[in-house]
């Protein structure tokens, strides 16, 4: 891994979260970014950027906009129980496991409780393990992802 041009990226991303905010990142585009910078091998800290005034975590800030995207769009009926699930397994196969995930867990479970399609989820203890803001790296559903991406 080239760490200097893994940091640029980084970098480039938080100056374009500090611009833009969540504008560019609708739907579950920021739950992807936090997935793949994840598998790039970014760490959740805030050492790069400090000296721009970049000292925020780039998981974080991206888990935070997943969660204002939630918030706006997640009761509609054109926000799937799939699409909230694949926010949610993304952000903890990343292995996030911060007070903004917490929150976020805790919003996808009262969106999808909105949701007609969610039988199986609820069967499965689910949404209870995400109103106690339970999902996190070694979750089934978390695992899956991450054994999908190795197989490629």
């Amino acid at each position: 891994i080239d760490h200097d041009k893994l940091n640029e990226i980084v970098l480039q991303a938080k100056r374009r979260i500090q611009q833009t905010g969540e504008q560019e990142l609708r739907g579950r585009k920021a739950a992807d970014a936090v997935f793949w910078f994840a598998l790039a091998g970014v760490k959740d800290d805030c050492a790069v950027g400090t000296e721009e005034g970049l000292d925020f975590s780039l998981l974080e800030a991206l888990t935070f906009i997943c969660l204002e995207e939630l918030s706006r769009f997640g009761e509609r009926s054109s926000c799937r129980a799939m699409d909230i699930m694949h926010m949610i397994e993304r952000i903890a196969a990343a292995g996030v496991s911060n007070d903004t995930f917490i929150n976020l867990q805790k919003m996808a479970a009262t969106c999808l409780e909105t949701k007609e399609d969610i039988e199986d989820l609820v069967s499965r203890g689910v949404i209870e393990r995400l109103h106690q803001g339970k999902f996190e790296f070694h979750s089934d559903h978390s695992l899956l992802w991450i054994w999908r991406f190795s197989t490629r």
